[in-house]
């Protein structure tokens, strides 16, 4: 795991803000939801995770 800001920057050679790595984090979440919204049951799709692909009933 990443321990500081330094160790980040030299892993992924770029400098990012706090305020772009929060944006990116919000951004990210928001869209894990929509996703995991998505393949729940509120739309009637499903996962498999064998073929990783989203599996819909023929009805």
């Amino acid at each position: 795991m990443v321990e500081n800001n330094d160790q980040f920057r030299e892993i992924n050679k770029k400098a990012y803000s706090q305020r772009q790595l929060k944006n990116m984090w919000d951004a990210l979440k928001k869209e894990w939801k929509a996703w995991k919204k998505l393949k729940g049951e509120d739309t009637g799709l499903g996962w498999n995770p064998i073929k990783r692909t989203i599996d819909v009933s023929n009805d």
